[in-house]
C-alpha cells in the first residue's frame, strides 16, 4: 500500500466537534484521550491487524471522527502537548493517513511496531484499526 492520493479537507471548512484546549481541558496525553472521547472522538489505542500500538502514551496518541452524513473522516495526533487534525472525504482515505502515521511512529520508535515492517512503506496488514481478537 502507499501512494495513493488522499482528498484531504479543509479542517477549517468541515462542522469538527471542539477540541480540547491544552492547560484548560487537558495537561498531557492521559488528559488529552478523555477529552477527546468526551468531545465525541474515538481514542484507539491499536492499529492494524494484529493491534500493535498507535502511539506512545502518554507522549503520542491518535483520534479519530466518522462522520460519514457529511462525508467528514477525521484524524488528530498528539505529540507531547501538540494537537495536529486532518479531515478527508472518505474513511479509507483517512484510514491510509493514520497508517502513514503509524508507520512513521513505529519506524523512530514513538510506538512499538510489527517486526515485518519493511524498510519502505508497510503491508496490507499493517493498515487500518484493530477490530479485536
Amino acid at each position: 500500500m502507499g501512494g495513493l492520493i488522499m482528498a484531504k479537507l479543509d479542517v477549517d471548512a468541515v462542522d469538527l466537534p471542539n477540541l480540547p484546549v491544552q492547560y484548560e481541558d487537558f495537561y498531557g496525553g492521559d488528559e488529552w484521550r478523555g477529552a477527546m472521547r468526551e468531545a465525541g472522538w474515538d481514542v484507539p489505542g491499536l492499529w492494524g491487524r494484529d493491534g500493535w500500538p498507535l502511539g506512545r502514551w502518554p507522549l503520542t496518541a491518535a483520534a479519530l471522527l466518522d462522520r460519514p452524513q457529511a462525508k467528514v473522516w477525521a484524524y488528530a495526533t498528539y505529540t507531547e502537548g501538540d494537537v495536529e487534525v486532518y479531515a478527508f472525504d472518505s474513511e479509507h482515505e483517512r484510514d491510509h493517513a493514520v497508517t502513514e502515521e503509524a508507520v512513521f511512529w513505529w519506524r523512530n520508535g514513538d510506538a512499538d511496531g510489527p517486526d515485518d515492517l519493511p524498510d519502505t512503506g508497510y503491508l496490507n496488514h499493517h493498515f487500518g484499526p484493530f477490530v479485536g481478537f
